[in-house]
């Protein structure tokens, strides 16, 4: 998740006044901007390629390497897709157009005012900040098979899936943009909210899963588990709600369940390991993972990895989480994460390994994905201690 109160920007330009005047003034019009320059397309390509960029930002005219070639580079050979802006001198709006066609997200004209045109620019970073965290929000909403939302620091409700909707028996409009306390109806009304407080103090204080009874749009009762998890820097949070009515478990589940208020990540771990293994089918998980969960799966074992063999993968899958895959179904999925841009492969003599190509965000995606899914079935152990932990 990009750091709202600490963007990182990569400036390339090959004149050093000008570098040195987007330090000083993008600092002045705004102190999260932390700006770190380049006075070349090819010195910028290797910075790439050794650290992470929020947002670039590069001059069109230079030598060796123009911005318009730097920006082919970035996008179609290393396939990043990190906000990109073009700066362009006054009347060259045919590489603005080239700029916005081959991946670029803006396009500023440089002017002779700095304090003006770096004003400008912070704003602009800015906006392409948030549009991509807006973007992570809804990734995380799409791909989460459970009833989530995104909670504002004042818990407004600003994005909901439609699972959501469909638990709580409500349209868009009647959701997004409310109090979620006057949403979701619970019988204890100070449930969530002395949650949340705990969390927006100390994201280590206060269980992030609880038992509750609410309402929905119907006037139906429901039992659910509620997870809460606060967004990487920032006051904004993820809810999950788990419909426990629709769930076939034995009492010995659900009297724990309804005692289920543990502060600490290590406690929940080991009672997880100790009280909840076999309580529900073991067979079942495996099944549900297998159907909404493999590709999620297999790109956290290539991330965990850096370089692995399908073969080896395979192995993986069976050893540690008990699924079968065969070829056959392994080799389609990632064909598919290495056309999509996700994957890299790397062709030997003899075998062929696959890794996570710089600069994807599929890796962010996966771990909310399983998370999701750990906190719904509460029996992922292995795989939260293996992989999210690291």
């Amino acid at each position: 998740m990009i750091k709202q109160d600490n963007i990182k920007v990569l400036m390339v330009d090959d004149e050093p006044e000008f570098l040195d005047q987007a330090e000083i003034f993008l600092d002045k019009a705004d102190q999260s901007l932390q700006v770190i320059t380049a006075l070349s397309a090819k010195e910028g390509l290797k910075m790439t390629m050794e650290e992470d960029f929020d947002v670039i930002v590069s001059d069109y005219q230079m030598p060796e390497m123009n911005g318009i070639k730097f920006l082919e580079t970035i996008r179609k050979e290393n396939g990043m897709n990190t906000p990109f802006i073009m700066l362009t001198g006054r009347g060259r709006e045919e590489v603005a157009m080239r700029a916005l066609n081959l991946g670029a997200d803006r396009y500023l004209q440089k002017s002779e005012d700095p304090q003006t045109q770096f004003g400008i620019l912070a704003s602009i970073i800015k906006k392409e900040v948030e549009k991509i965290t807006e973007e992570m929000y809804r990734n995380l909403l799409e791909f989460s098979p459970n009833a989530t939302a995104v909670i504002s620091e004042d818990m407004i409700i600003e994005a909901a899936n439609e699972e959501f909707l469909d638990l709580l028996d409500k349209n868009r409009e009647d959701i997004e943009g409310k109090q979620i306390s006057k949403v979701l109806r619970e019988k204890n009304k100070k449930k969530l909210e002395k949650h949340h407080v705990l969390k927006s103090i100390d994201e280590k204080s206060g269980s992030s899963s609880y038992y509750t009874v609410f309402e929905n749009g119907s006037d139906e009762e429901k039992e659910a588990m509620i997870s809460i998890s606060f967004l990487s820097d920032s006051r904004k949070s993820i809810i999950n709600v788990f419909d426990l009515t629709e769930w076939e478990m034995n009492e010995q589940l659900m009297s724990q369940i309804k005692t289920f208020d543990i502060n600490d990540e290590e406690d929940l771990l080991e009672i997880l390991s100790e009280e909840f293994r076999g309580v529900i089918n073991d067979e079942k998980i495996r099944a549900d993972i297998k159907k909404n969960c493999l590709e999620e799966l297999i790109i956290l074992i290539i991330a965990n990895e850096r370089k692995i063999h399908g073969k080896a993968i395979i192995d993986e899958l069976r050893d540690l989480f008990g699924l079968s895959i065969s070829a056959g179904t392994m080799y389609p999925i990632l064909h598919d994460l290495e056309e999509r841009g996700i994957l890299e492969k790397h062709v030997g003599i003899q075998s062929k390994k696959y890794s996570l190509r710089e600069g994807s965000k599929a890796i962010e995606i996966a771990k909310e994905k399983m998370k999701s899914v750990f906190s719904q079935y509460l029996l992922l152990y292995q795989l939260y201690r293996t992989y999210l932990f690291r």
